[in-house]
């Protein structure tokens, strides 16, 4: 379920739209999502790297089989291969949904929670 937690007044924070694997791309050691700005309505493309981390205001309860002490990088790089060897310990769907993210440019510089609605 979607709640959405956008605070009021918070700029460079948006929720993007991730519905098919076809919207994430690997580029070396960075990965590339492509999908729909929920909060402007329109297209956008974001960079995940090494750093790209967990907003430490939220907890991270919505990312499946993460580890502790584990970066955000770090779970997402494995999420990733794990998806594209399907291994099961992850959901097939887990790297999908409505991601939301604080951005500088087309970087994700944090995320904030991975949301999923019926």
């Amino acid at each position: 379920h979607y709640y959405g937690n956008v605070l009021v007044g918070e700029r460079n924070r948006y929720n993007l739209t991730i519905f098919s694997y076809d919207s994430i791309k690997k580029d070396g050691d960075s990965y590339v999502l492509s999908g729909q700005l929920l909060d402007r309505n329109a297209e956008g493309s974001f960079v995940i790297d090494k750093d790209t981390v967990f907003d430490d205001r939220y907890e991270t309860l919505g990312f499946e089989g993460i580890k502790d002490g584990e970066t955000f990088y770090e779970w997402y790089s494995r999420a990733y291969d794990a998806v594209n060897n399907q291994e099961n310990w992850l959901e097939p769907t887990a790297l999908l949904g409505v991601w939301d993210v604080k951005t500088s440019g087309n970087h994700i510089d944090s995320v904030c929670g991975l949301y999923w609605w019926d």
